[in-house]
């Protein structure tokens, strides 16, 4: 995926939070370096979050199957870009679980913008998330439509079926998720 945002191939660099990517106090550290004070840490992924604010509406659909219920439209994205699936994930609290009614879908264009929609299906209202990647970190920031909640995972980590992402809840506290990239029932039916 990084030839298509960066346009060229780089080495990936995974964002695993807890383990390379972690705080001691008010610093982050990154691959046991110091890296920048929390604050600063949040700023930054609030910042990148920023960029993929849209300029011109129009609508971009990555399929998975919802109940019919809900016809809410898809997130407003720059109208010239090419948009290209990044995967659709249950999001979980814990780790362990089995289950649950929220669901994500990604797509990111060549401007390293990210686009898609969260949807809770207790309650079939979809809700579009905007965010950017930057391409020398590689370090991806999202901020769902009226939540002041940022979540951030690296690119690398968007192409695996199992990541873990860090959700700063506001400029002092984070929590983790876990996403589940959700197969596509069409890629199903190929398998053998």
């Amino acid at each position: 995926m990084s030839p298509y945002v960066v346009n060229t191939v780089v080495t990936p660099l995974p964002y695993y939070y807890g383990t390379n990517v972690y705080y001691v106090g008010d610093m982050v550290y990154v691959n046991s370096e110091p890296y920048v004070r929390a604050d600063v840490y949040y700023t930054q992924a609030v910042e990148l979050a920023a960029r993929g604010v849209p300029q011109a509406p129009i609508h971009i659909t990555v399929n998975v199957d919802v109940p019919t219920a809900v016809t809410a439209p898809t997130p407003a994205v720059q109208q010239q870009d090419e948009w290209m699936p990044m995967g659709t994930f249950a999001v979980l609290e814990d780790p362990e679980a089995t289950t649950t009614s929220v669901i994500v879908q990604l797509a990111t264009n060549k401007s390293g913008h990210i686009a898609g929609n969260v949807i809770n299906m207790q309650t079939d209202e979809i809700t579009p998330v905007y965010g950017a990647i930057d391409p020398e970190t590689q370090r991806v920031a999202m901020r769902i439509e009226g939540s002041e909640e940022i979540v951030e995972c690296g690119l690398w980590n968007l192409t695996q079926d199992t990541l873990t992402v860090l959700l700063h809840v506001d400029g002092e506290t984070t929590e983790e998720r876990t996403f589940v990239r959700l197969s596509d029932p069409d890629e199903e039916e190929l398998a053998p």
